[in-house]
């Protein structure tokens, strides 16, 4: 009877150790799963970059030029009315709410008044998006690689601030 309950909870630990170590393993797939599909959105990323580049190098000009006749027709072209205009859009940790100060009908200023819930880290990197902004004149500009959903967040919050700017 001893040997009984022994081979059991020899058995049993087995069992244990068998559904904990598959646990583990699926937890290490999900994981690379995720770094490969990070790798692909970065790779995305550079090559759409490359290819506006070489439109650049190719047209001798910038996306938003018409290269007909060399006038601009990207980005805001001093519409915005002057004044300090705010938005509040959704980060990676919650609300992200910003400033944005229109001097001669131009963005001039960015920034962030609150951020409660963003991860610091991503926070900062994602505020690398505010000259990306501040130069185009504009929110349509790229996220920032790394802190997609904090600086997604910072450019729709420019964008609402900018419709108000716009009426």
């Amino acid at each position: 009877m001893k040997s009984f309950w022994i081979r059991l909870m020899n058995i049993v630990a087995i069992t244990v150790l068998l559904t904990g170590y598959e646990a583990i393993l699926t937890q290490r797939e999900q994981e690379d799963k995720i770094a490969r599909l990070n790798m692909e959105l970065e790779t995305a990323a550079l090559e759409t970059e490359n290819v506006k580049q070489q439109l650049i190098i190719n047209n001798g000009t910038d996306l938003g030029t018409d290269v007909s006749d060399g006038q601009d027709t990207g980005g805001n072209t001093g519409q915005y009315a002057d004044g300090t205009y705010s938005g509040e859009a959704q980060g990676f940790g919650g609300p992200i709410a910003i400033d944005i100060v229109i001097e001669n009908k131009k963005i001039s200023e960015i920034n962030i008044v609150s951020a409660e819930n963003e991860d610091t880290a991503y926070l900062t990197m994602a505020e690398d998006i505010i000259p990306d902004i501040i130069e185009s004149q504009s929110a349509d500009v790229d996220t920032i690689s790394g802190a997609t959903f904090s600086s997604t967040g910072i450019k729709d919050a420019a964008a609402a601030a900018l419709e108000e700017a716009e009426k």
